[in-house]
């Protein structure tokens, strides 16, 4: 931290964020193919032979929150930023699976169970609620 003269203080460039993990598993991903269907993503570095990946939901020192699959190796394989609106995160229509659109490509990944859907759409509509508290013109309650 840096000190002003008037008593308040600052963050200096060089401090570091430490991320917020708000959601932490292991998912399947699909990306959709021309004939609208869904095809496993093949990573190189998944997790085991199945094809799994990690998947977060996390903030670095703002409420933006973001959805990131991963690979062993901690590099992203998708990402996308959570909005106000459901056009780049929503429920899909397999089981226990979500949309998210990336770049305009729809993904789908896939969690284990229904308990671990449920966990994940509670932290989805929390990342909703704050980005629709950052969006322009919002309200404070």
């Amino acid at each position: 931290k840096d000190d002003n003269t008037n008593g308040s203080s600052t963050l200096s460039a060089e401090a570091t964020v430490t991320p917020v993990f708000h959601y932490a598993r292991v998912c399947s991903l699909y990306e959709q193919a021309a004939d609208r269907t869904w095809e496993m993503v093949v990573a190189p570095d998944a997790y085991n032979e199945q094809g799994q990946l990690g998947l977060v939901m996390v903030t670095s020192g703002t409420a933006e929150r973001k959805v990131v699959v991963y690979d062993k190796n901690k590099q992203a394989v998708v990402q996308t930023t959570i909005d106000a609106s459901e056009a780049n995160c929503k429920m899909g229509e397999s089981e226990n699976a979500f949309v998210l659109n990336v770049d305009g490509k729809p993904y789908q990944i896939v969690l284990k169970n229904e308990a671990e859907q449920s966990k994940f759409a509670v932290q989805l509509a929390l990342a909703r609620s704050a980005a629709a508290g950052m969006a322009p013109g919002a309200k404070a309650l």
